[in-house]
């Protein structure tokens, strides 16, 4: 690799001077000077488009409370919120703008231990601190602001509070009532009360009266909390379980009656009722006497039971603020700490509170360094509450902790360092939202390693500090640096850096490759850039004030063919900004030679060797494989659609062999045909890839029935289909009705299409058909999955909720003795038998959009929940066939002491990149 080190220079342009750190020269805007030294080596030019003046970024200074005095609010003598600008800021007693950063579980107690029969962090603190609460407090406190913390969050020990940080305080009236008189049992969760029971309202009352008018004049407290993730799904997990609640209650049941009420107003008799909803009922008692409805799952029908959640919602955050403002009129209302989402009803919920409140344990990815999907959801739900938003709940455990972090909420990461990065994505992006108000990171310390009950068994490393109280000291270093730029994010005040673009340019002599960056924030910022071209790296600092405009380019004249550029902006992460996850660029481009050889085709290989490629044909053929010296090169065409012709569509696989970091050019040339491999429709497969064997046949329910590591047992493959109507179904097929295979010698291609039937039922699970794909390549461990397509054979619609590809092990013939060795980091999970030497496990790309995670629950039974959602209403006759994957499957030996994911990993992430140029 030929790598430039940059050196300083400077140059004045038509509208301002610039510094600029490059070595090879400058071209600025309205200059017609070009410095060039001389040399072989790639060279750089630069310029900058300079839009608005420079933002001076005002000291913050810090009041009392923890508030920032850069911007002013009302001061009440109490916390509260208020729109400034076009933000929301909470402000704090004496007026001060005021963002919550707090942390859960601050408590001299936490967490008891079931299987010890006491809780090892409160046992340990007593022990250092000589039994003091006091000192454990102030100690607590003390590092919670030297990490720039300013608040309390959920559970936090009275003895924490009156120490610098405001504090958060639970009311739990749904959950406590739910104990008392449920709509949804509260089994091993927090339920959901029967908030039709006239006695809800007197509870709510009876209880703020005791527990919020005594704090109603203290200028600490932020506010309270209603709950903690009611059950407002139900037990089914679906936007409208709400309504498959009341309807198993009894005649009697309050909830029971408010639905029928509402069903009656909406239609004119139980006639039309039973045409939408599928039923027979002769009467509406006798609907209200029933406890299954064994009802139809339609558009019309669920609207009508989300209606019924929506009035659910409206009694519960009536009541309950209404009770808590009547005790305390002087604090806000926070919400009820949703859990990662909720049904349509985040408008009521900002109706009635101050701030919206949930707990949401989303993935980032780790390689872009994007909170996937994060700020659409947020965005989406403020949409809706059309108040500002606190998120209570988020965390990232870390495996190398020492903890099984086999249960609860969160992507997995390796490290304490992947740990800090997440926290980094995640707090600047709360930050960064306008309508977000707080952050209550989850959590203070981490939880004991035999877990903490048989029915709450979570044992992870979310904490701050272990259960020896002491830091984790490379992530709370990141957690200090990022928690003190809270008020210069919040406030707009960072530089926010994009590659927007690659492009080739002309240049004496042939094409050049340009990157083009802008600057979206509000002060200017000296970018680290980094341009690569194949195996050729540049690098320089480019100055691009705010709201400005700028280029890198690479003097250096493409040779026709292909080539990979990436452009890297900040890549050291040196720079204050929000969204780093589109500093980095990467595209192919491609040289026309004088003599065009067919559709051109760019291969990348970052570790160079031999791979094996697969490329989908952009048109009909036939077409045979060339590389850029016009040599015809083996290839094969699997035919897909059993055209017995090339066809767009179609796969095409071969070989490449390349050194390191190099793109290769190859093309379609239609002057012949290269091997067309049709499939065959067989009743039985056995597959030898030369590592694997794999096998399956049409009296078999499972996709792949076996998979072994020479002629060691591994595990099995099955589809499994989330089902809702009515009620939820994670159901596998009944029967394989269909296998395909393409055999080539550079690859082999599987299609299984399993189905499940239903006869005679009046619930689920629904009958349906599924395809899923699978490629497998010579001498190699590990194989492809992808989900195909799904289709509703049932005569009733049902929501396919999500997808799943189950991989179960039975390693050495026994799953007993497997256990979960790698539970879903960084979307890898695998199942291990130190015994057997060996372990069986998945790795999903981001690219595959899916979650990861494998668990064994109390009765021993493996969940391997590789899971794509997809929440798709599908009617009799529907097809959902969005493919989704590829997920990479493999097996490997699993010596003690070692981390048999880790070679596959290392593998899969180097394989070549593609691109066909049109």
């Amino acid at each position: 690799m030929q790598v430039v080190k940059p050196q300083i220079h400077t140059c004045q342009s038509a509208t301002r001077r610039l510094t600029l750190s490059q070595r090879f020269g400058i071209i600025g805007p309205g200059s017609q000077s070009v410095c060039r030294e001389d040399t072989a080596m790639p060279k750089i030019a630069c310029t900058a488009m300079l839009l608005g003046i420079m933002l001076a970024v005002q000291a913050s200074e810090r009041t009392e409370y923890g508030g920032w005095t850069g911007i002013k609010g009302k001061a009440t003598g109490f916390f509260h919120v208020q729109r400034i600008g076009t933000r929301w800021w909470c402000i704090d007693p004496s007026g001060a703008v005021f963002y919550a950063i707090g942390t859960d579980h601050v408590n001299y107690n936490v967490h008891w231990c079931e299987a010890l029969g006491y809780a090892p962090y409160a046992q340990n603190v007593r022990k250092k601190y000589n039994n003091d609460e006091s000192a454990w407090a102030k100690s607590s406190t003390d590092r919670l602001k030297i990490w720039n913390f300013n608040a309390l969050g959920a559970n936090n020990s009275p003895s924490t509070r009156g120490r610098g940080l405001a504090y958060m305080e639970f009311c739990g009236m749904g959950a406590d009532y739910a104990g008392k008189d449920p709509l949804v049992d509260r089994v091993h969760w927090t339920g959901f009360p029967n908030v039709f029971n006239p006695s809800f309202a007197e509870y709510c009352e009876e209880k703020a009266r005791a527990q919020c008018a005594p704090l109603k004049d203290d200028p600490w407290l932020f506010g309270w909390f209603l709950d903690n993730e009611l059950e407002w799904f139900g037990k089914s997990g679906v936007p409208y379980g709400l309504a498959d609640e009341a309807i198993k209650r009894p005649a009697t049941h309050e909830a029971k009656k408010a639905l029928t009420d509402l069903l009656k107003k909406k239609y004119k008799d139980i006639a039309s009722f039973n045409a939408i909803w599928g039923t027979s009922f002769t009467s509406w008692d006798e609907a209200l006497a029933s406890t299954s409805w064994n009802e139809q799952s339609n558009e019309k029908v669920i609207a009508d039971k989300i209606e019924f959640v929506r009035l659910c919602a409206d009694k519960y955050f009536s009541i309950t603020t209404s009770a808590i403002r009547k005790a305390d009129p002087n604090h806000m209302i926070l919400g009820c700490r949703f859990a990662g989402n909720a049904p349509p009803i985040w408008d009521i919920a900002g109706k009635y509170c101050d701030i919206v409140s949930f707990n949401i344990y989303g993935p980032v990815d780790l390689e872009t360094l994007v909170p996937i999907g994060l700020v659409d959801t947020l965005t989406n739900w403020y949409k809706q509450a059309k108040r500002p938003m606190m998120v209570t709940e988020w965390s990232f455990p870390a495996l190398d902790a020492g903890l099984p972090c086999r249960a609860g909420a969160g992507m997995r990461v390796r490290t304490q360092s992947e740990k800090a990065k997440c926290f980094e994505v995640y707090q600047k992006t709360f930050f960064s939202l306008p309508f977000m108000v707080g952050s209550d990171y989850f959590m203070w310390v981490d939880e004991p390693a035999l877990g903490i009950a048989k029915t709450f068994p979570e044992d992870s490393n979310y904490g701050l500090v272990d259960v020896n109280d002491e830091p984790w000291e490379l992530f709370t270093q990141t957690v200090a640096r990022v928690n003190a730029k809270a008020y210069q994010i919040h406030s707009g005040k960072t530089a926010e850096i994009t590659v927007t673009g690659i492009e080739m340019v002309d240049a004496s002599g042939g094409k050049e490759v340009r990157a083009n960056l802008k600057n979206s924030g509000r002060i200017e910022a000296k970018v680290p850039v980094v341009l690569k071209v194949d195996d050729m790296t540049a690098g320089m600092t480019l100055t691009i004030p705010k709201r400005g405009k700028g280029w890198v380019q690479m003097k250096y004249i493409l040779k026709p063919g292909a080539h990979y550029v990436e452009a890297l902006a900040d890549p050291e992460g040196t720079l204050d900004e929000v969204n780093m996850g589109d500093n980095k660029l990467s595209r192919f481009v491609y040289v026309a030679s004088p003599v065009e050889k067919g559709i051109p085709i760019g291969v990348y290989s970052p570790s160079g060797g031999r791979h094996t490629v697969f490329l989908t044909l952009p048109e009909s053929g036939p077409f045979r494989l060339v590389d850029g010296a016009g040599k015809e090169v083996d290839a094969e065409i699997l035919d897909l659609d059993g055209s017995g012709t090339a066809s767009a569509g179609d796969i095409v696989v071969f070989q490449v062999n390349a050194k390191p970091k190099t793109t290769q050019t190859f093309y379609l040339d239609k002057s012949g045909s290269a091997r067309l491999i049709q499939p065959e429709i067989v009743e039985h497969f056995d597959l030898d890839t030369g590592v694997l064997k794999l096998s399956g046949d049409k009296t078999h329910d499972k996709a792949i029935a076996s998979i072994k590591l020479g002629e060691l047992e591994m595990g099995t493959f099955t589809p499994l289909i989330q089902q809702v109507a009515g009620g939820t179904w994670w159901d596998r097929p009944t029967a394989v009705s269909q296998i395909r295979i393409w055999k080539g010698s550079l690859t082999t291609r599987l299609e299984v299409t399993t189905s499940r039937t239903n006869p005679g039922k009046d619930s689920g699970p629904f009958a349906y058909e599924t395809t899923y794909a699978f490629d497998f390549v010579p001498n190699k461990p590990w194989f492809t999955a992808r989900f195909l397509s799904l289709k509703n054979t049932d005569t009733r619609s049902w929501t396919m909720e999500s997808y799943f590809y189950y991989a179960q092990s039975a390693i050495g013939g026994d799953p007993a003795d497997d256990e979960v060795g790698l539970v879903g980091a960084c979307g890898s999970a695998a199942w291990v038998d130190r015994k057997a030497g060996a372990a069986y496990g998945a790795i999903a790309p981001s690219s595959a959009g899916v979650t990861v995670l494998f668990w064994k629950d109390d009765a021993g039974n493996q969940h391997a929940d590789i899971r794509k959602m997809t929440n798709k209403l599908l009617k009799p006759g529907d097809t959902y066939n969005q493919p989704g994957g590829p997920i990479y499957l493999y097996c490997a030996p699993a010596k003690e002491g070692t981390e048999p994911w880790k070679p596959i990993e290392e593998e899969i992430a180097s394989l070549p990149k593609i691109e066909v140029f049109r």
